[in-house]
């Protein structure tokens, strides 16, 4: 069954809040509801989101993701792409 998990805990200088999600979405979300999602975790970081797009090769959900968060304002996100035996977990 698909879980939500959403993190939270002061800052280091305790005046924010850092919050991590981890959660399952449909593989095609829909661009406007996308484009809304990201707007508004612009608005309340106050920088643009980081989107790190994971894969072990060729895989049928890439190109629906990255056709929808092409279609998104540039200020809103950076985007980053992260194959398979790459370093790192994208935060």
């Amino acid at each position: 069954m698909p879980r939500t998990t959403l993190w939270l805990r002061p800052s280091e200088s305790g005046e924010r809040t850092q919050v991590r999600l981890r959660c399952t979405l449909p593989a095609q979300v829909p661009t406007a509801l996308l484009h809304q999602w990201l707007s508004q975790l612009t608005y309340w970081s106050g920088g643009p989101v980081h989107v790190v797009l994971c894969a072990d090769g060729p895989c049928w959900w890439q190109e629906p993701w990255t056709d929808a968060l092409a279609e998104a304002p540039g200020h809103h996100l950076r985007v980053h792409f992260r194959m398979s035996g790459e370093s790192g977990d994208g935060e």
